[in-house]
């Protein structure tokens, strides 16, 4: 009892144990409830509270976890998937948007770990910023890695030993390329052929909850349409508040300002659910602008409204100012996608 009182003195006056400290000794690890004369209580994750004899915790050596704790997480992919590509796209993935109960300093890295018979194992390196909470947060990270890597087209397989395999369920039935381009405005005065070129370059993507899709500030050259899923766009201010402009879901599409005028993204464009769309960009776009420049003109006026709507959100403009705004943008936005894509005013009026 002397030696617990004599323990539980020390801890208190060096303070070097405080409730709420995430802390490991033995075979036990917590958070720390309470510090008293004989013992130290510690609650674990499974809800239990171990009672800790002060003499103990001043005889062993015990580890108070830091806010930022280093966490490796591994998965394993075919040799038949370049190693180079896994990783950038991984560490691609895991830094450029925020995850819940995750550090974004140190940065997430990703290593390629063994060369075992048969597969690959590559190791994710985070920080998890929650001590004693990760089941979470490493959920959210496979499930960022898994979304990341079919982005990239490397697709996760399983890698199995067993010569028995069933068939892998018929995949959901979606609306073909052609359809979906066919139903966007911008795009209303194309035919079957013209359709079916343009539908041909689109690339389709997937992106996991809370990942960014377009970042503010960004340069770029492409539109996506949404096949499936909730896309928020949103806006940061000079002041850095962030403010909600719209949802787009099955249907709908953005960024069609820097695909068709090449101007920095306007907003930020993040998947709310797992989102799966189409690509679009530039170059998949040029002979179709070369071949139909009167495009350019019906472009503009969609443009121009679309945007006025975003801008009357942003500024809470009165309706007299944003249709102003918006006529003024229409001839701005037709000079600069007849320059982005080198179509002259006399050959769209040939």
């Amino acid at each position: 009892m002397l030696s617990n009182i004599a323990g539980g003195m020390a801890l208190q006056l060096e303070d070097s144990v405080n409730p709420g400290d995430y802390v490991q000794c033995g075979d036990h690890a917590g958070w720390v409830q309470h510090v008293r004369l004989r013992h130290t209580s510690i609650q674990t994750s499974d809800g239990d509270i171990v009672v800790i004899p002060n003499s103990f915790l001043t005889r062993s050596p015990f580890v108070i976890v830091s806010k930022a704790h280093r966490h490796f997480i591994s998965f394993a992919m075919p040799y038949s998937y370049d190693p180079h590509e896994v990783i950038v796209a991984v560490e691609l993935a895991l830094r450029s948007s925020p995850i819940e109960g995750v550090a974004t300093h140190p940065q997430p890295r990703c290593m390629l770990q063994e060369m075992a018979p048969g597969h690959i194992i590559y190791r994710a390196i985070v920080w998890f910023s929650k001590p004693g909470e990760d089941i979470e947060p490493l959920s959210a990270v496979l499930n960022r890695i898994y979304y990341a890597l079919e982005r990239a087209g490397i697709k996760a397989s399983e890698i199995s030993l067993l010569i028995e395999q069933k068939a892998p369920p018929p995949p959901a039935e979606e609306p073909k390329p052609e359809e979906i381009l066919s139903r966007i405005p911008i795009f209303r005065l194309l035919e079957g052929t013209d359709i079916g070129e343009l539908a041909a370059s689109l690339r389709r993507h997937t992106f996991a909850p809370g990942e960014l899709i377009l970042r503010q500030g960004d340069p770029g050259d492409s539109m996506y349409f949404v096949l499936t899923g909730r896309v928020g766009i949103s806006y940061r201010s000079s002041d850095g508040a962030e403010k909600d402009l719209a949802t787009f879901g099955s249907g709908d599409f953005f960024g069609e300002a820097s695909l068709l005028t090449g101007e920095a993204r306007g907003a930020n464009a993040t998947a709310l659910s797992r989102v799966i769309c189409y690509c679009l960009d530039k170059a998949g776009l040029q002979r179709t602008m070369e071949l139909q420049p009167d495009l350019a003109e019906d472009m503009s006026v969609i443009m121009a409204h679309r945007q006025m709507e975003l801008s009357a959100a942003r500024e809470s403009l009165d309706r007299e100012t944003a249709l102003r705004r918006e006529a003024e943008s229409q001839t701005q936005m037709l000079a600069r996608i007849r320059r982005f894509f080198g179509i002259s005013a006399t050959s769209a009026n040939v």
